[in-house]
Order: structure tokens, then C-alpha cells, then sequence
């Protein structure tokens, strides 16, 4: 066996495949509203979470004697939007 230099020294297998690249976007708001009384005032917030609402596809499975060997089947979470609404006082 030939080493080329510089030698590259990893704990993964030969031909191991990776997954597709993962891209997710998180944006939040808020608006602050304030009230005649004096202090008082309403906040409301909106946060997204994976907005672009693309899966991020895990990685193949590397397993050979696998029936599923190649296949990807697993998956990142989904779009997840929270909303809330606060009254200082």
C-alpha cells in the first residue's frame, strides 16, 4: 500500500456516502404596543423556526448487509411557528 502525502487519517470507513447539505432559516418579530395607562403596554412576539420548510435528509445508511443500504430514511424536523402575546403592567 502506497501512502500519498499528506496522509489523510480518519476513523470512517472507505467509501462511507454523507448526506445532502442541511439549510434551515429561523426569523423572529416583535412589536412592543404601549397603552395609555401609564406603564402598562402589550408585546407581541412571532418566532419561525424552519421557515423555508425544507426537510434536511439524514445520512445514507453505510451498512452493506443492510436491506435499506443507500437509502436514506430519516429526516430533520419540520416548520415550527410560535406566537405570544404579554401584557406589562
Amino acid at each position: 500500500m502506497a501512502w500519498h502525502w499528506p496522509a489523510r487519517f480518519t476513523n470512517s470507513r472507505p467509501l462511507v456516502r454523507s448526506g445532502g447539505r442541511a439549510l434551515s432559516a429561523s426569523r423572529h418579530g416583535e412589536k412592543r404596543f404601549p397603552l395609555p395607562k401609564d406603564g402598562h403596554a402589550v408585546e407581541l412576539r412571532g418566532e419561525f423556526y424552519d421557515l423555508l420548510n425544507r426537510p434536511n435528509f439524514g445520512n445514507p445508511i453505510s451498512n452493506p448487509r443492510s436491506p435499506a443500504f443507500g437509502r436514506t430514511t430519516r429526516a430533520g424536523g419540520s416548520r415550527v411557528v410560535q406566537v405570544a402575546l404579554r401584557y406589562d403592567f
